[in-house]
């Protein structure tokens, strides 16, 4: 078994110790990269999330605790109603079905099918028949 010989270095912007082996050090220097910062600290946020077709666009500021909906700065819902993606944080309005949409297709379900159906139910439903348009 070979030990990797390996460097440590200090993170420009954070200060945490980098351990990198040698060998790795020296391909990123000759890509032009640089090895000063760590993975915490060269890391982007996440514009786009991908899941087979669907492409969700997660929501960068805070979301309310008790109903994992996104809000805005004064504390407001910013675009409720049902995430038909399943993602709470995703404010891709094709994914985002709205409250009165709820309430108009709970009304349409019972009249297909005779059974009301309660909030979750209408989620499940209403999940299930995105997922067949697709």
């Amino acid at each position: 078994m070979t030990v990797l010989e390996t460097k440590s270095l200090i993170c420009k912007r954070c200060g945490v110790d980098i351990v990198i082996s040698v060998d790795a050090w020296e391909k990123r220097n000759s890509r032009g990269k640089s090895s000063d910062y760590c993975k915490d600290c060269t890391a982007r946020p996440v514009t786009k999330e991908h899941h087979g077709k669907m492409i969700c666009k997660p929501w960068m500021g805070e979301l309310d605790l008790d109903t994992m909906t996104p809000i805005d700065s004064a504390g407001r819902p910013y675009m409720p109603g049902i995430r038909t993606c399943g993602h709470n944080d995703c404010v891709n309005s094709a994914h985002v079905f709205g409250r009165e949409q709820a309430i108009a297709e709970q009304f349409s379900t019972f009249y297909r099918t005779g059974k009301k159906l309660n909030y979750s139910q209408l989620v499940k439903a209403i999940r299930s028949e995105m997922a067949l348009k697709r």
